[in-house]
């Protein structure tokens, strides 16, 4: 998490095609591999692309057909790392099988004009988009978590809020 450095995203990477494939293989229905939670912390769209692109080569040579998940960089919340690199991303993979994550708290997911304009700009890019994180508020501001439910349900968009319980400082309210 908050990694910039390509090599942990690798090393993610090999985990799931190196240690743990054989158990993976046959779920390919029901498993999505989320290769790194928040991998990058440092939102920079070149860096992201080219280690995403490497990350999915590696689970696809290890023949997993999984859907996998890429999260935005700058800890998931810059969306602009998947808006202006998603599709090069996409088109790499084989199994053009991959979702693109971006956590909405208060950098991506603060107002509605926010929310709008992420969801918007990846269904016009035909790039298939999860919520992967939100909760009612965050360290770095108020979320509006009722407009991100509506107006991704609108949009045919899944999410995942976050979390029951077990956070720290700052984010307990999580």
């Amino acid at each position: 998490t908050g990694k910039d450095d390509a090599q942990a995203l690798y090393n993610a990477a090999n985990y799931f095609a190196n240690d743990i494939a054989s158990a993976l293989k046959g779920h390919e229905d029901t498993v999505i591999i989320n290769i790194a939670n928040e991998w990058q912390g440092n939102a920079n769209d070149t860096a992201w692309q080219a280690a995403y692109i490497e990350a999915v080569q590696i689970i696809r040579d290890a023949d997993l057909k999984h859907c996998i998940m890429c999260d935005a960089g700058g800890w998931g919340q810059s969306a602009s790392t998947v808006i202006n690199s998603g599709a090069a991303v996409l088109a790499a993979d084989p199994e053009h099988n991959t979702i693109f994550s971006v956590h909405m708290y208060g950098y991506a997911g603060g107002t509605q004009s926010m929310i709008k304009n992420i969801m918007d700009s990846m269904n016009t890019r035909q790039l298939c988009l999860a919520i992967g994180e939100f909760g009612y508020k965050h360290s770095d501001g108020d979320v509006d978590e009722g407009y991100i439910m509506e107006y991704a349900q609108k949009n045919n968009i899944g999410w995942l809020s976050w979390s029951w319980y077990g956070n720290g400082s700052p984010v307990e309210d999580l």
